[in-house]
């Protein structure tokens, strides 16, 4: 059975954008080719799809940001949750 990720905030997005273009920055050899943390080869494919996910948890944090900045994740007058700030704080209305 597919275990789905937990809700993240917008500064774990960051965090994990941050963490995952680290782990791709690593080459190796003559030729510079990407590897992983112990050296070890990288496929190009490999190498691509980290960079991909970093993308994707870079976007992420940065519509985090800029719901939150622009004032989209309040309550209205009668208390009620944004939708935004049920998708990014992973709540309930």
């Amino acid at each position: 059975m597919t275990t789905l990720p937990t809700a993240m905030t917008g500064p774990e997005h960051y965090r994990e954008a941050e963490r995952l273009l680290s782990e791709a920055s690593f080459t190796g050899g003559v030729t510079e080719q990407p590897v992983t943390r112990d050296g070890l080869p990288r496929t190009p494919g490999a190498h691509a799809a980290l960079i991909a996910r970093a993308q994707v948890h870079a976007t992420l944090a940065l519509a985090a940001a800029t719901a939150e900045a622009g004032g989209l994740i309040k309550a209205d007058p009668c208390g009620n949750r944004s939708h935004w700030a049920v998708a990014l704080n992973g709540g309930s209305r």
